[in-house]
């Protein structure tokens, strides 16, 4: 071993992949490595290298550019540094060639080196140092990502237990456990229809909660919805004026917080259906459609669980006004966690371009 060298600590994903087709520099390689404590995979073709790096621990790499050709070598070092962006690289040449250098350096080696005993000395040396250097960059993203994930859970904590405080608040103030305002509890349903099978039938089977609206055509409709906000509407497939799927896709672009329901009440002995509006596409709710008490159970379903999202809201904003600044120190330490992170990332390597 090399006086003087650090020695890392022994193990497979210590070796050094060494792809050259050069037997003398091969053995020359092999003798230093094995003094610097390191093991050595050899490959002697560019694509036996590649096909084998997914297969066999490596930690660095000394591709040989004299011995592969040029372009050959610096598309092995581009794909070794998408396979491994923080392994060591470093190529070794025939002759000095700064045109080369820069490539190399651009596919992604660290460092070029000459093919002669000079330089192949220090070179096993300096393969430690990098992983050494390397192994510390690795500790250190490691330890940023543990960090940046520890805060994320901690605030999800502060959150849901902000969330248990304002409901433990609001039982101790009458208010069932809900941090909102009793008028802010109704449900507020735009019923349209033309035939009034559900208009009669519909209300009494609802919660005491609810409040309908009911109109018979979908301008009507857009109409009341400009106006005021409603919790959910229920549009009938077929209207006098508009069809009822142009006049829920209207209802849903102009109030995302509506949930926006299209039913096709049952003809004859055929079912009717219900479909929820979603980002503009129709997803199926009720596929058997067959009496208003199907809709009202599932209407009471929605609105609690739109309801709970609701009270979720309020108790963030509660929380955000209570604990403003240690947010706001939160979201910094985030921020200069992420600068870090880039920081330690190796850049994908531009792509390179043989001189002719």
């Amino acid at each position: 071993m090399l006086e003087g060298a650090p020695k890392p600590p022994a193990g497979p994903a210590e070796s050094v992949l060494v792809v050259t087709a050069d037997p003398v520099l091969l053995a020359e390689l092999q003798d230093r490595l094995a003094q610097a404590g390191l093991t050595s995979v050899v490959h002697r073709a560019a694509d036996s290298a590649r096909a084998a790096i997914h297969k066999t621990p490596w930690r660095a790499a000394v591709i040989d550019l004299g011995s592969l050709t040029p372009p050959v070598g610096l598309e092995l070092i581009a794909t070794l540094r998408r396979t491994a962006p923080h392994a060591a690289q470093i190529a070794v040449t025939q002759q000095p060639s700064y045109d080369l250098a820069v490539l190399a350096v651009r596919s992604g080696a660290v460092d070029v080196v000459l093919n002669n005993p000079e330089q192949l000395m220090y070179l096993a040396r300096h393969l430690v140092a990098l992983m050494r250097e390397t192994q510390g960059h690795a500790e250190r993203r490691l330890l940023l990502s543990e960090s940046s994930k520890l805060s994320e859970e901690l605030l999800y904590k502060l959150t849901d237990t902000a969330r248990r405080v304002g409901e433990l608040r609001a039982l101790i103030s009458n208010r069932s456990g809900s941090p909102l305002p009793p008028e802010d509890e109704r449900a507020h349903l735009l019923l349209v229809e033309e035939d009034g099978w559900l208009t009669q039938a519909l209300p009494p089977l609802l919660p005491k909660t609810f409040t309908t609206t009911t109109v018979v055509s979908g301008g009507e409709a857009l109409d009341h919805a400009s106006e005021r906000q409603f919790d959910l509407a229920v549009v009938k497939e077929t209207l006098p004026d508009l069809p009822g799927r142009m006049v829920v896709r209207t209802l849903s672009a102009q109030a995302p917080e509506t949930l926006v329901l299209l039913f096709a009440p049952p003809v004859s002995k055929r079912p009717g259906r219900i479909d929820r509006v979603e980002g503009g596409r129709l997803i199926p709710l009720v596929a058997e459609l067959t009496s208003p008490a199907q809709l009202a159970d599932r209407l009471g379903e929605l609105y609690q669980a739109q309801l709970a999202r609701r009270r979720e809201r309020r108790y963030l904003a509660e929380f955000r006004a209570e604990n403003y600044d240690l947010l706001r120190r939160f979201q910094d330490l985030r921020r200069r966690l992420r600068e870090v992170e880039s920081e330690h990332t190796a850049p994908t390597p531009p792509p390179f371009k043989i001189p002719t």
